[in-house]
């Protein structure tokens, strides 16, 4: 018996290497997308929130100070 198989062509290998780049991903792809963008998103903003309210970065205060600027 003869259980070789015949040697791959240039056209195989690259068809293997490429169908998972157009093929339709899990819905659990998605999720798991939004889940991430919207943590990110909430952090970002956390953040920004953060500085601009002029708590600055690493206990600077780099906004006004509000409260002691009178008198």
């Amino acid at each position: 018996m003869n259980d070789q198989q015949p040697p791959l062509t240039a056209k195989q290998i690259t068809d293997d290497l490429t169908a998972p780049i157009f093929r339709l991903p899990s819905i659990h792809w998605l999720g798991g997308f939004l889940t991430a963008a919207g943590i990110s998103g909430a952090l970002f903003t956390a953040v920004a929130i953060y500085v601009i309210a002029g708590y600055g970065v690493f206990g600077v205060n780099n906004v006004v100070n509000w409260g002691n600027d009178i008198g």
